[in-house]
């Protein structure tokens, strides 16, 4: 059979390279430590918790593990007829089920059909005085903001009282929105919380991309050395990439393909992972979004197909955004190389870069094409409108090149000159 299941959460064995963060999340528990784990689609938020709920592995990573109720929950599952009573009572339900002690003290609660925040509270305050705590494991949480019951003071304030002040509750929240963009979205509710973020309870925990050399190991297990090299060269290090390119490699090992026959299979797997691709793209910045069309070009030497972009000025123009260059290697999108230098190593998500996301590529001279979607995108992510835009590119038009930084630097904020 085959041993990659792309778009699968994963388990052991192909739960791998999360040793860190694992230990990371299970020494934060008996401390009230609560963690917002934050990461790009596919980058294996949902594997974690799946593996953090195992058990064995949280039997072994915390003290005393029976003083705890483990209770798994998907907002993803809330619908818009689900209100918060409904998130606590699936709580309650499953620490019960899942613990006989913490049962009893539930019990008085789970009879009720509509539950208050101050008995809510009091539970918890009560579990808490007799040593035990209901661990929330909480899957795509920033669904949450899609859902007009839930975001509402009434359930984010409420859960942040109990999480913060009761003792009886740990959130372990998975996320694509980091804390501070959950924070900036209830941003409404500060002068209710007295100037305080909703979120600043939650201590993030990013994911980035895996390990080269952890990387090399678990592919070794199913795939000789020539194709190992190859799903490097399509997914960089990137879970879900490596997921789909080891499946298409063995596939491909199984129909007899020798490794001389494995570039022809890039095209196809750039269909493939389209759709993450697309995902990764839309919860980028303008900014980020230019730094990346720059790492994908400077990845390819200025080639893509039979066309040629001019990079003379690309490596100087990826110092206007470092902030976002960082952001970007922290959750995986870009990898961090042995020398500290920062790479996009997917070569199917350079090609697709530059195929769909520069706008006028088709059909355009591409020097001219890749300069014109630069500074589109630099004045756009300052605010300016399509009009401005365009005025302002037929003025550059007519002005002399050594003139440009000059009216950069009039027109651009510091950031981006």
């Amino acid at each position: 059979m085959n041993p990659f299941f792309p778009f699968t959460p994963v388990s052991n064995p192909n739960f791998v390279n999360r040793e860190r963060e694992l230990k990371a999340v299970l020494d934060r528990v008996p401390k009230l430590g609560h963690t917002a784990i934050v990461g790009n689609p596919h980058i294996g938020k949902t594997s974690l918790l799946r593996q953090l709920a195992l058990p064995a592995v949280f039997l072994a990573g915390v003290p005393q593990p029976e003083n705890y109720a483990l209770v798994e929950i998907d907002f993803q599952l809330f619908g818009e007829s689900k209100s918060p009573n409904d998130f606590w009572h699936e709580v309650l339900s499953q620490a019960a089920d899942s613990h006989p002690e913490i049962a009893e003290t539930l019990k008085p609660l789970l009879k009720k059909k509509r539950l208050d925040e101050q008995a809510l509270y009091r539970m918890f305050q009560a579990l808490a005085k007799a040593q035990k705590r209901v661990v929330v494991l909480a899957d795509e949480f920033d669904h949450l903001f899609n859902l007009e019951r839930f975001r509402t003071l009434e359930f984010m304030g409420v859960l942040r009282v109990i999480a913060m002040k009761s003792g009886g509750l740990v959130l372990v929240t998975a996320s694509r929105l980091s804390v501070a963009e959950m924070n900036a979205k209830g941003a409404e509710y500060k002068v209710a919380t007295r100037g305080s973020d909703l979120f600043n309870y939650l201590l993030e925990l990013p994911l980035g991309g895996f390990d080269e050399a952890i990387t090399r190991g678990w592919l070794k297990q199913h795939l000789p050395a020539e194709a190992v090299d190859e799903a490097l060269i399509l997914a960089g290090y990137h879970p879900l990439l490596l997921q789909l390119a080891g499946q298409s490699l063995f596939d491909a090992i199984e129909q007899g393909r020798q490794p001389k026959a494995y570039p022809a299979l890039r095209e196809m797997f750039t269909k493939q992972a389209e759709s993450q691709f697309q995902d990764v793209w839309r919860y980028l910045s303008d900014k980020a979004q230019i730094a990346l069309v720059i790492f994908a070009l400077h990845d390819l030497e200025g080639q893509a197909g039979r066309k040629t972009f001019n990079l003379e000025r690309a490596d100087e123009t990826l110092t206007w955004y470092q902030a976002e260059v960082k952001e970007m290697a922290r959750r995986g999108t870009l990898e961090i190389l042995a020398d500290g230098r920062y790479a996009l190593r997917s070569y199917a998500f350079r090609v697709w870069l530059v195929e769909n996301k520069i706008v006028g590529t088709r059909g355009d001279e591409p020097r001219e094409a890749f300069t014109k979607w630069l500074h589109d995108k630099q004045f756009k992510a300052v605010g300016l409108t399509n009009e401005e835009v365009d005025q302002i590119q037929k003025v550059l038009k007519s002005v002399p090149a050594g003139v440009i930084d000059l009216v950069k630097k009039l027109m651009l904020p510091k950031d981006l000159q």
